[in-house]
């Protein structure tokens, strides 16, 4: 897994309930990204997911991160599949949350 911490909603910094130093100190903790982000202002929404795409780019050639045979990247927009899940698929996601995960 890759993470990356966003501090969402930076136009309403009256309203701040964690500092950025205190949210900056976290991410340093566990050795990830911080971004603070407003989608209001249009502010470092595409640089959060350049961030976070180039990061997952470095490791798989690194090889830290490696794929599976039949996987074919990774793929943006909404497929019908995401959209419109199949029954059987609704089931499966009901169960699995209402028993936990079982992978």
């Amino acid at each position: 897994m890759v993470y990356i911490l966003i501090g969402h909603k930076s136009d309403l910094n009256k309203d701040r309930k964690v500092s950025r130093d205190e949210a900056e100190q976290l991410a340093a903790d566990l050795g990830i990204r911080y971004v603070e982000t407003s989608a209001k202002c249009n502010s470092n929404v595409d640089r959060a997911f350049e961030l976070l795409t180039k990061d997952i780019y470095e490791l798989m050639k690194m090889g830290e991160i490696v794929t599976r045979d039949g996987w074919d990247g990774v793929k943006s927009g909404l497929t019908a599949k995401v959209l419109y899940p199949t029954e059987d698929e609704e089931e499966l996601a009901t169960a699995t949350a209402e028993k936990g995960c079982h992978c």
